[in-house]
């Protein structure tokens, strides 16, 4: 009979694809209900459910870690080069096709590339972009595309996988715990001295331990070893000491008067490490009450999962996109809709 690793090669964890269709829908209607006329024409009842759109995206870095370990559970027998021409075939077709689509609805709209947007698009071509307020940003999301600063800290993180799994961890369970505060050394160094000298690198690498708590937990999945909350001890462990030094400058900043928002820094990296831990326990508990079908819920996601990806890249120029001949709010909704859902098709599965 087939172990679980084995199998693992020939189907993929099918909630997991789900997750992937369901997140992707959830950060659409997120931005549809912040960023577009639906906001003042929707209900308030219907805003509060779509208002974690940050916290959806720590689910994106978890999923991806534990799908880059799917992919790769034998990676000291792989090259590097194989693997990075996989992530950019993966990652920089629908990337590349995403930022073109950007400046032909800037033209669409009228509008015209500045200065800044050349720096701007230069920097996210090399995966350097961040949204705003935060110290020792590089670059914007080019064309205002905010969903982008997450594929810049994916794909550093894509970038670490290789070299920490090949140089390091070796894939040895009976070192899993040594290697999970190994990377957790690496976040909170590079947090430390990024509230010194900050650096967006150092940023990205200080969030490392929460993409690579799924990669443990896939680790742990496909070892057939229970996941528990005491097997997931050591990842709480780590998220929970990086939760406690992102209070440090918010701390600070509250002592000092600031004004705090809960999308800017130093307030959204607290949140971030908070949800992780939260996201990981909450997942856990699901996955291990066998009286919950959460597949039940949310497998018709599915059929979004093959277009996630372009979903998330497109929607928000889509959105940005001036339809001056319809008036009515929720007709444009529809029409932006079906847009995202055919342009999404295209760059992802026809290209």
């Amino acid at each position: 009979m087939e172990n679980l690793v084995e199998l693992s090669s020939k189907k993929k964890v099918e909630v997991i694809e789900y997750l992937r269709g369901f997140a992707a829908f959830y950060v659409v209607i997120h931005h549809f209900l912040g960023f577009t006329e639906l906001k003042n024409n929707v209900p308030e009842i219907f805003h509060f459910p779509f208002r974690f759109g940050q916290e959806i995206v720590l689910l994106f870095f978890l999923m991806s870690g534990f799908v880059i370990y799917t992919a790769n559970q034998k990676i000291e027998n792989k090259f590097f080069l194989d693997y990075l021409k996989k992530r950019i075939i993966r990652i920089y077709p629908t990337f590349i096709l995403t930022l073109i689509l950007s400046i032909i609805i800037l033209k669409i709209n009228n509008e015209y590339l500045k200065q800044a947007d050349f720096l701007d698009l230069l920097g996210n071509i090399f995966m350097l972009q961040d949204t705003g307020n935060k110290p020792g940003a590089i670059v914007y999301p080019f064309l205002q595309n905010y969903p982008l600063w997450s594929l810049s800290y994916e794909w550093w993180f894509y970038m670490l996988f290789f070299p920490i799994c090949y140089y390091i961890d070796k894939y040895s369970m009976k070192n899993r715990i040594a290697n999970i505060y190994v990377i957790l050394i690496i976040s909170a160094s590079s947090w430390m001295v990024y509230l010194l000298f900050p650096n967006h690198l150092l940023l990205i690498l200080s969030h490392l331990v929460i993409w690579w708590a799924g990669v443990d937990i896939a680790r742990l999945y496909f070892s057939g070893k229970e996941i528990s909350n005491k097997a997931l001890l050591p990842i709480y462990m780590s998220l929970g000491i990086m939760t406690l030094l992102s209070l440090i400058p918010l701390l600070n900043a509250q002592s000092a008067g600031a004004t705090l928002n809960v999308n800017d820094f130093p307030f959204i990296d607290f949140r971030h490490f908070a949800s992780a831990i939260i996201l990981v326990f909450i997942g856990n508990a699901i996955y291990n009450l066998k009286s919950f079908n959460l597949e039940k819920f949310i497998k018709p996601f599915g059929y979004l999962a093959p277009i996630s990806y372009a979903l998330y890249c497109v929607h928000f120029p889509i959105i940005l996109l001036k339809i001056p001949i319809v008036t009515n709010v929720f007709a444009v909704f529809l029409i932006k809709i079906f847009l995202i859902l055919i342009i999404s098709y295209f760059f992802e599965i026809i290209i």
